[in-house]
């Protein structure tokens, strides 16, 4: 049989056919389209041709390029299943301790019934939802395992802006992850760019910042650590001055802003494609605390407050300038958190308008204080933040109150 491209008085290489109609029909490079616009089946299948000369030089060329990028994309593709596979048992042995822990607190709520004591209401809540559960069908296979580790235990890396790094002090191992989903603190291990363990030795008051969705930066002092979640991986950077403590952090536009939270401490942006530190211009400070404020964003703007401020100010990250956009107490613990303030002063405020400085107070009786990270982590409809005593604490956003929540402690 003749090989003719389907091309009337194309004299080009076939180079492809298709058997859709029963029969073959033949197609050059260039005229494949002639054939696939019409309505059919198509079982396309190349054939062997003799490339031209300009595009076997093109492919000698080229060849070692792709053949990089191809080796490059099979050690991602190794790496991120070694970090998937690694989260997975990690939050398996999570789960694991969770049902053990379970199972001695139903058996302390059947002892307690039994002897007519008192019974935890959250363990009697959870005993019905237990009973009330086809245990066969919670992992039935392979998917609904994943879907469930990946919904109630996290270990989706791209899920990392929903954790909180803490401390508990300055000693070895101190250091903490708490998730927000599954409310469970574990210990934080860290490697360092050498791949060997590496402990974050920093103290509880610290400034956090997220970068992107598992990236965090760490100020402590002088000391800033840039930490992958997705790897478990640290980064040191270069050193800060430091004397009087920063008042907040915050990533926008490719760079990190870090204020000082007094006029005797530098403030500084952090460019996230070098990581070099630059100077830029402090806040309007009058007095000398340490740290005891916090930076965010409102209506795609940079704000920040500080016990040192009398308000929330906004930054203008383009002329490098300040501008006081709400008035507030000063000498009172006052930290902006996504479009709230958290004020010491039995109030919290609510951005509702169209502008910066439109706000809506409602009462708060809970103490606000020191916080144990200055930042504050958006999750699920709420606002979290950990103060000093590293209570859990959120912004319940719908009944305009805040909240202490409790969280399990893994050791």
């Amino acid at each position: 049989m003749a090989k003719r491209c389907l091309k009337p008085a194309c004299d080009k290489e076939v180079a492809f056919l298709c058997e859709c109609k029963g029969k073959p029909i033949f197609m050059c490079k260039k005229h494949p389209s002639e054939h696939l616009m019409s309505k059919g089946n198509h079982q396309i299948v190349g054939l062997l041709f003799k490339p031209e000369d300009s595009e076997l030089n093109t492919i000698i060329d080229n060849f070692a390029c792709v053949i990089s990028k191809i080796r490059s994309i099979k050690t991602q593709t190794i790496d991120n299943t070694k970090i998937i596979v690694e989260k997975l048992l990690n939050e398996s042995e999570n789960l694991m301790k969770y049902l053990e822990d379970l199972e001695v607190r139903f058996s302390k709520l059947l002892k307690n019934i039994k002897s007519e004591s008192e019974c935890d209401f959250q363990d009697f809540e959870c005993f019905k939802n237990v009973y009330d559960c086809d245990e066969k069908c919670v992992f039935e296979d392979l998917e609904a395992l994943k879907k469930g580790l990946t919904e109630y235990y996290n270990i989706d890396p791209s899920l990392g802006s929903d954790i909180i790094i803490y401390s508990q002090g300055s000693s070895k191992n101190n250091t903490r992850i708490l998730n927000l989903n599954s409310r469970i603190s574990n210990p934080l291990l860290l490697k360092n760019e050498n791949d060997t363990p590496s402990d974050l030795m920093i103290n509880s008051g610290f400034i956090e910042c997220k970068i992107d969705k598992f990236t965090k930066c760490i100020v402590n002092g002088a000391n800033t650590y840039m930490i992958d979640i997705k790897s478990n991986k640290i980064k040191v950077l270069p050193n800060i001055n430091y004397s009087y403590g920063f008042c907040g952090m915050i990533c926008k536009d490719e760079n990190a802003f870090l204020f000082g939270g007094s006029n005797n401490q530098a403030s500084y942006k952090l460019n996230l494609n070098t990581l070099k530190w630059e100077s830029i211009s402090n806040p309007p400070s009058q007095y000398h605390y340490d740290v005891q404020g916090a930076a965010s964003i409102i209506k795609n703007n940079i704000v920040l407050t500080s016990k040192s401020l009398d308000g929330l100010y906004h930054y203008n990250h383009v002329s490098n300038s300040y501008s006081k956009v709400f008035s507030l107490q000063m000498n009172q613990f006052n930290y902006v958190m996504q479009n709230w303030i958290v004020s010491s002063n039995e109030c919290i405020y609510e951005n509702v308008g169209n502008t910066l400085g439109d706000f809506k107070s409602y009462p708060n009786t809970l103490p606000i204080s020191t916080l144990a990270v200055y930042c504050s982590f958006p999750a699920r409809g709420h606002i979290y933040f950990i103060n000093s005593s590293n209570e859990l604490m959120r912004i319940n956003c719908t009944l305009k109150k805040i909240e202490v929540i409790s969280f399990k402690v893994n050791t």
